[in-house]
């Protein structure tokens, strides 16, 4: 002991900077102010630890939700979801704490009151939430294009304007133009549309009666027809032998006179090679804009596109072959006038070029789409869960988040980094493949949820934190606030919230193991202060865990704050304080004998805030460490 009597005391440590977590070393090796395990705290802006917002249910089916969109649809801020075969539209501006899908679709709450009371709303006013329309019961994609919500689900392909709800109309292509009755000499025009087997051809009259369709064993849809723009009608003016494919005119077109003839043949498969694909992204040059698809069973290297600003043409030959087919397409992800193609082995990027044909028919599509190897060794393996932070794409890979960006500035220069090291240990016991992507742009947070947890890359601040207890599909965000899927819910957190649907948010957050920079001595502390941000209600437990005391005996100690706050009086708890400015509380812990110590900071509660401001520990030492 007398050698160790007039040792310098260690310098205290002031824990001020929380800096998330960090797997990537060890325990003792990680800097002050990580975490070696962080739940359901996050790091502020100004990297204080700080409990997360909860959330709460919004609508609960008797059925799973197959996905959901959110928009202005006729003047009205709508969100629209897909849940047991229908298709619903809840209107946001009409407030309502019921969330059963049955009560808010008849107007009758549990109380038996109904939704045009007046004394919860105007009299004749709009339920909160109505019936669209039917829908595949099956995964449901949405995109909006033009004024209209476009929805995808199996085999259905609809559009919804906020009035009317209705199956996209196949756009119908001229094939040919020009050229004789019989065909000859015609030229070629637009494609045919692999929605829809009506096509549209245009004959130049020479007296003849008789007009040569380019298809034979027509189907037996009525076949229409124009002479210089004056309809003419099938069994009336013309008939038409569907075997042979030929269209006899009563009376001939005279010499000159332009005829246009549209005829239904559906090639069996053609639908299936647009609708299979279950993945939907809006990609155009400048101010033209193409609808591509990806991810078919069949098609799983090919993505489609549509003729420009036409989500209801997808001509036969706009599409793309990627490599080989032994490994699938995961995402699209536009990127400057670039588009990303993610697989699960690589990655490739796509550079519009004009298209040399266009100038002479302006039927095509004005741009083709060829790719160009990119990274052979790092792509994608969550299916359409590429997003785009900060304007670099981020990719899951393996067991690792990778951050596509060029460090040269140069657009068409993208490298590929690891920047998920810090989640190093828990990311390898996950399923990445399975894992839900979101951006939550408010907060500057990248979030990857799995298995019922969140890992979160703050690119704000350059920090990691979990969050627990979140099973999510999809994300969306209303309001500056993250909303998801999960199950047969949609749910959404609010700011408000101190708790998950009412329930506690166990908050824990464990750092390093320090030796406070002298691992020969041990240590004794009897000395600390805790600052946490005032609030109506706001509580913080700490323990300290050393080598010698673990979790389980280690003492708890808590610090807890009350002030007068009528928005949240519970008379139990007057305490009559009102300063607001954070206060300093002395915890007088005893710890002894130890060489390296850890801190946890726990929340455990379902209505308070938590913010930590500071920690400060001064320590003695007491002797050589064995």
């Amino acid at each position: 002991m007398a050698n160790a009597a007039f040792t310098k005391p260690p310098k205290p440590i002031e824990l001020d900077k929380f800096l998330g977590v960090n797997e990537s070393v060890g325990q003792t090796e990680i800097k002050l102010g990580e975490a070696v395990q962080q739940e359901n705290f996050r790091i502020t802006k100004n990297y204080k630890l700080q409990k997360r917002f909860g959330f709460e249910d919004f609508v609960v089916s008797a059925n799973p939700m197959r996905g959901f969109w959110h928009g202005t649809l006729g003047g009205i801020d709508s969100l629209v979801f897909a849940t047991g075969g229908q298709l619903y539209k809840r209107n946001l501006s009409i407030a309502t704490s019921e969330t059963a899908l049955a009560n808010l679709l008849s107007g009758v709450w549990p109380d038996n009151t109904i939704w045009n009371d007046p004394d919860i709303w105007d009299e004749g006013a709009n339920p909160p939430v109505i019936s669209i329309g039917p829908i595949t019961d099956t995964s449901t994609i949405f995109f909006y294009f033009e004024s209209k919500l476009y929805i995808k689900a199996g085999s259905t392909y609809k559009t919804y304007d906020g009035t009317t709800y209705a199956d996209v109309e196949p756009y119908t292509p001229t094939i040919s133009v020009g050229g004789a009755p019989d065909g000859t000499g015609a030229a070629l025009a637009e494609e045919i549309n692999l929605l829809s087997g009506a096509k549209t051809i245009q004959r130049v009259g020479n007296g003849t009666a008789n007009y040569t369709l380019p298809e034979q064993n027509i189907d037996a849809t009525a076949v229409t027809a124009t002479v210089n723009g004056v309809v003419k009608v099938e069994g009336v003016d013309f008939t038409v032998n569907r075997v042979t494919g030929v269209l006899t005119f009563n009376t001939p077109p005279v010499n000159g006179a332009i005829v246009t003839i549209t005829y239904t043949k559906v090639a069996a498969g053609n639908r299936d090679l647009v609708m299979n694909h279950k993945y939907v992204v809006l990609f155009g040059v400048e101010s033209d804009t193409n609808v591509f698809l990806f991810g078919g069973t069949h098609e799983k290297n090919i993505f489609r596109y549509s003729m420009v600003a036409k989500p209801n043409y997808f001509p036969a030959g706009a599409f793309v072959k990627v490599g080989t087919n032994e490994f699938a397409i995961t995402a699209l992800k536009p990127q400057y006038q670039s588009l990303l193609v993610f697989k699960e082995r690589d990655t490739k990027i796509v550079k519009p070029t004009p298209n040399p044909l266009y100038t002479s028919n302006k039927g095509l599509n004005p741009y083709n789409f060829p790719y160009f190897d990119l990274n052979d060794s790092v792509g994608n393996i969550a299916p359409n869960m590429v997003q785009l932070v900060e304007n670099n794409p981020v990719s899951l890979y393996g067991s690792s988040m990778w951050l596509w960006s060029s460090d040269t500035g140069v657009e068409d220069e993208r490298n590929a980094r690891i920047m998920s090291d810090r989640y190093k240990l828990s990311l390898q016991d996950e399923d990445l493949e399975a894992a839900t992507t979101y951006d939550f742009q408010d907060e500057k947070e990248h979030w990857t949820a799995v298995d019922g947890k969140v890992y979160i890359w703050n690119y704000g601040n350059d920090t990691m934190y979990q969050y627990t207890n979140i099973t999510a599909t999809e994300f969306l965000t209303i309001g500056g606030m993250p909303y998801f899927i999960s199950g047969n819910s949609i749910r959404r957190f609010d700011r408000s919230l101190r708790g998950d649907n009412g329930q506690p948010i166990p908050c824990k957050m464990y750092t390093g193991f320090s030796d406070f920079g002298q691992p020969q001595y041990r240590k004794m502390m009897r000395q600390q202060w805790v600052s946490i941000d005032p609030a109506a209600r706001t509580s913080v437990t700490i323990s300290f865990i050393t080598d010698r005391v673990d979790e389980v005996a280690a003492k708890d100690f808590g610090i807890e704050y009350r002030y007068l706050d009528f928005n949240d009086i519970d008379f139990n708890d007057f305490s009559f304080l009102t300063n607001v400015n954070p206060q300093p509380n002395r915890l007088k812990a005893k710890v002894k004998k130890f060489t390296y110590l850890q801190v946890l900071f726990e929340n455990n509660t379902n209505n308070e805030t938590l913010t930590v401001l500071e920690l400060m520990m001064q320590a003695q030492t007491q002797g050589f460490s064995r």
